[in-house]
């Protein structure tokens, strides 16, 4: 069984991680595994994410990330960013794009993700993103773990509704997916503009006795608008 993920009137796309098919469309690709093995296959797909290993507790340094996005040729990079700090993750993304060489910054989208250990702190990162003039951004990163970490599985769409408001031309991405679809489905639905996720989960489903639950990502209880607000 294949859970319908559609979202209707919406561009919405799912990046993939670390694909085990390489006939995506959307793929997010580790840039330790290729730090580690120059040599892995880089799948084909319509659009490549280099993911700087953060979440994963692998960040490389910025010449060895410089020298992997040379290798990998991705459409699109994320910042190092250091986990729940905002202002370590503004430093150390603002050295990276000081350091990364002029036809990177030029030809490469480039995703900011925003960092801090309350809501207040992840919007002074965005804003630093998008109105200090030190560092471009073309994405803004939403990482998965602010639902934990502020306690509240609608964090992400909050965030999501202020950054359109605010910055209506800024595209948004969801690193991950902690919180159950339904409600970035419903925001979406509702006129929130979410660029795109990237996560397992999908692809997981495809396969034959998955361990993911459909009913917590997919179940649709009554909840009202009002509580993504």
């Amino acid at each position: 069984m294949k859970p319908d993920l559609k979202i209707k009137n919406s561009d919405f796309k799912y990046f993939e991680i670390n694909p085990e098919k390489y006939s995506r469309e959307y793929v997010m690709l580790l840039a330790q595994d290729y730090h580690k093995n120059p040599n892995k296959e880089i799948p084909k797909a319509d659009y490549k994410m280099l993911d700087n290993g953060a979440a994963e507790g692998e960040q490389l340094s910025n010449k060895d990330l410089i020298e992997v996005i040379k290798l990998v040729k991705p459409d699109e990079i994320i910042y190092p960013d250091i986990m729940g700090d905002k202002d370590a993750t503004i430093k150390s993304s603002t050295e990276f794009y000081n350091e990364l060489p002029d036809d990177l910054k030029n030809s490469l989208s480039k995703l900011g993700v925003i960092h801090g250990k309350t809501f207040k702190e992840f919007q002074e990162c965005a804003e630093y993103y998008m109105e200090s003039g030190k560092i471009k951004v073309d994405v803004i990163g939403v990482p998965k773990y602010s639902v934990y970490s502020l306690k509240n599985m609608f964090v992400r769409v909050k965030l999501a509704k202020w950054l359109n408001e605010k910055y209506p031309n800024v595209k948004i991405h969801f690193l991950g997916m902690n919180e159950p679809f339904y409600i970035i489905k419903q925001a979406i639905e509702k006129g929130m503009i979410i660029r795109s996720i990237d996560s397992i989960v999908p692809y997981q489903w495809e396969k034959e006795n998955s361990s993911i639950p459909f009913d917590y990502y997919l179940r649709d209880p009554d909840i009202s608008y009002n509580e993504l607000k």
